[in-house]
């Protein structure tokens, strides 16, 4: 009954499950603001916390992940990043060394895009875990900011996907709830990705889509609010591929490992609470 009960009110329900031996992904409904842990086993009986998140009330896809990177590649943002412009119309606005997530008075609604060209990647390498890195200053915010993939793309012209206009392209997935909070701080930080966001799986999907690919593409990554935050100065800004100093500029992590380093077999299991026991 208490599955069922979580299930039809999505406090925690599962819409896709697809597990593979690279690791794969599954898309959860969690409840929203509630904290929750994703775990994962060889045997059963000894769990290993793979990360701690916040539910946002909406499907959001996870990734399964079950081995320890062995290398790295990482990818510069491209200085095609640029900012959504609520309007009426939608607008991008780029050429600026920060991207704004939030609203700018007296102008309306901001969301960031992070534009990165992907790498090539020699076989039999696999992406072990997936992560963008980005320095962000909180200014008054008191909402949260999400993490949304809008497509891979072959060049780098601006999608106009404004978070509460949405087209309803499948591309458009939602990836991490919660990137930035009320804890972000507002002296400016380096954040990273969750390591169970969706970006991993999305990752892994599109290398194995194309196993031949040689480089020229370029995915696109929005942070935007939770809501509409109207006209007021609110907002979460990241330093965007052109600010003068390189150590602040975003980048797209890419971990690798041998195929022979997946485990035979693994489980997961999502709980509730972030204070549970070992």
């Amino acid at each position: 009954e208490l599955v069922e009960m979580s299930a039809r009110f999505g406090f925690m329900k599962v819409t896709q499950n697809s597990p593979t031996l690279q690791g794969g992904e599954f898309t959860l409904q969690l409840a929203d603001a509630s904290v929750f842990q994703m775990q994962n086993s060889e045997d059963l009986l000894n769990w290993d916390i793979t990360g701690t998140f916040k539910g946002g009330g909406t499907e959001t896809l996870f990734s399964l992940i079950n081995a320890e990177p062995s290398s790295v590649i990482v990818v510069p943002g491209d200085e095609a990043d640029y900012v959504l412009a609520e309007g009426p119309p939608v607008s991008a606005v780029q050429g600026f060394t920060s991207l704004r997530a939030g609203s700018m008075n007296p102008a309306g609604g901001r969301n960031a895009v992070l534009v990165f060209e992907l790498p090539e990647i020699s076989a039999p390498q696999q992406i072990a875990l997936a992560e963008i890195e980005v320095n962000v200053t909180r200014t008054f915010a008191q909402w949260d900011a999400d993490l949304w993939v809008l497509g891979v793309k072959d060049n780098t012209s601006p999608i106009l996907e404004y978070s509460e206009k949405p087209s309803g392209s499948a591309e458009v997935i939602k990836l991490e709830d919660s990137i930035f909070d009320f804890m972000t701080s507002n002296a400016g930080e380096v954040v990273k990705s969750n390591p169970v966001s969706g970006l991993t799986a999305y990752l892994q999907t599109f290398y194995k889509a194309n196993p031949d690919y040689e480089g020229g593409k370029y995915i696109f990554l929005r942070v935007n609010p939770t809501g509409d935050i109207g006209v007021n100065e609110q907002r979460y800004t990241i330093s965007s591929a052109e600010h003068a100093d390189t150590a602040q500029r975003p980048k797209l992590n890419i971990h690798l490992k041998s195929p022979g380093d997946n485990p035979p077999k693994q489980f997961y299991r999502v709980r509730y609470g972030q204070g549970i026991a070992e």
